[in-house]
Parts: structure tokens; sequence; C-alpha cells
């Protein structure tokens, strides 16, 4: 959540906006693929971090990280798409 307030404020500074401007707009339906973009946006940040503590820390043997996070990022990029998709004719 704290990553989210903090994409919403960066926002908020950036566009001349409040910050309740940024969380309350996609909620009443107005913006929606600027929150979604800051959602995705926030997730593949969350998957890249734990990809490389994943690496470095070497938690996992080689056959069972690539498995784990091939699938993370295989369904990430299929999200990813498909909400490119539904909000491409927007």
């Amino acid at each position: 959540m704290l990553s989210l307030w903090l994409v919403g404020a960066s926002y908020a500074d950036v566009s001349d906006n409040s910050l309740s401007y940024f969380f309350d707009t996609p909620i009443a339906g107005n913006h929606p693929t600027k929150m979604l973009i800051a959602i995705l946006v926030l997730l593949w940040a969350y998957f890249l971090t734990c990809l490389i503590t994943a690496a470095i820390e070497k938690c996992y043997g080689w056959i069972k990280f690539t498995v784990i996070y091939l699938v993370i990022c295989v369904a990430l990029v299929l999200t990813s798409n498909i909400f490119k998709l539904l909000f491409l004719f927007v």
C-alpha cells in the first residue's frame, strides 16, 4: 500500500492535482487506466525485486527457481497484455 501511495503522491506532484484526485477518480471510474498502469508497474517492480533477491540469496535450486519465476513471469505478461487489449479501445 505504501508503494501505491508513493506512486500516487509523485503523480499528484507532477500533474498539479491533489492526492485524493489520484485515488478517488479510479474508484469513481473516471480514469481506470491510470490506476491499472500504476498497479501493473508496481506488480512488475515487486516481481523483479523478488527475482533479484531470490537469485542473490540462492533460496532455491536453479530448476525450481526457473520454474517458479518463469510461471509468474508468464502470468504477468499475459495479465499485462489482456489489460492492454482491454483498454486499447478506450
